[in-house]
């Protein structure tokens, strides 16, 4: 009896443990996506100040996303200051800035003809005050394209409709 309870937990456990690692594996294009969206906007107290920093101290924060992209995805989006905007409204507000609801979607058009994942994805930023009061709620929506290069996955066209610009500017206004 106690031998057949023995294997029978080894047997749920293993298949569990395969479950999980299952659930890990199963789209890394999408690991990856989820990841670098959690680290550029999940702040909790900004990292940077951008108004007080070197083009030295800048350019070295936005290095920390280059392993996220191909080399022409991230320059391109570096040179626009892209990675800078939610420590910026973060700072200029003083607010906290954290994601919800990730979710992707793959689409499926042209697929056959590139080596490229392409998705459409939606998160949804939530903006607090210090004291963890909600002051807003930013429903964002994109697309992410992925390539494997070197057995790693990169990021190798981004594009999300960037309201944070929008808070930043109305922000700057004021």
């Amino acid at each position: 009896m106690q031998k057949k309870f023995t294997l029978l937990f080894f047997t749920v456990f293993s298949l569990l443990l395969i479950t999980a690692c299952e659930n890990e594996m199963k789209n890394p294009e999408i690991n990856i996506g989820e990841k670098f969206i959690k680290e550029l906007y999940n702040i909790d107290k900004p990292s940077i100040d951008i108004e007080n920093s070197s083009p030295e101290e800048l350019i070295e924060f936005q290095n920390k996303f280059s392993s996220y992209f191909t080399k022409e995805e991230f320059t391109n989006l570096a040179n626009i200051r892209f990675f800078l905007i939610p420590q910026e409204v973060s700072n200029k507000q003083n607010n906290k800035i954290s994601v919800e609801d990730i979710s992707f979607i793959k689409n499926d058009n042209n697929q056959k003809e590139k080596k490229e994942t392409d998705f459409d994805f939606t998160f949804t930023l939530i903006l607090k005050n210090q004291n963890g009061d909600k002051i807003d709620e930013i429903e964002i929506n994109g697309q992410m394209s992925i390539i494997e290069s070197n057995n790693k996955f990169k990021i190798s066209r981004y594009y999300d409709s960037e309201p944070l610009k929008d808070v930043l500017y109305k922000t700057s206004i004021n």
